[in-house]
């Protein structure tokens, strides 16, 4: 009887901490997506259109619903002339059901 009781207690804490950790780790998946958009913005606003084009894929890898990166990476392969692969971004922009950087749903927004 008290093994068991050990037992439900264990994996209670076990259980605690797995939600726990997963938690952080999309919160972690948001910041990396957000930093790479970021860093994204700022080298297509200098020109450098490739090392935008591939960060906005990093945000995108590291989170599929930040649907900002999809709509700044569709943006960019437009003025490219990159129309079929534009529209494919913005498609999956809005298949996502998304409509903040981070991922978060609509009318949900994360403190800061």
């Amino acid at each position: 009887m008290r093994a068991s009781i050990f037992c439900k207690i264990i994996i209670s804490a076990l259980l605690s901490a797995l939600i726990s950790m997963t938690g952080a780790a999309q919160i972690s998946r948001e910041t990396t997506a957000n930093s790479y958009l970021e860093r994204g913005i700022k080298w297509l606003s200098k020109g450098e259109t490739e090392r935008a084009k591939s960060d906005f894929d990093l945000a995108i890898a590291s989170n599929p619903k930040a649907d900002v990166a999809y709509c700044q990476r569709g943006v960019l392969k437009r003025t490219q002339g990159e129309f079929a692969s534009a529209i494919s971004d913005f498609n999956s922009r809005t298949r996502s059901g998304y409509s903040t950087a981070s991922g978060s749903e609509p009318g949900k927004h994360s403190p800061g």
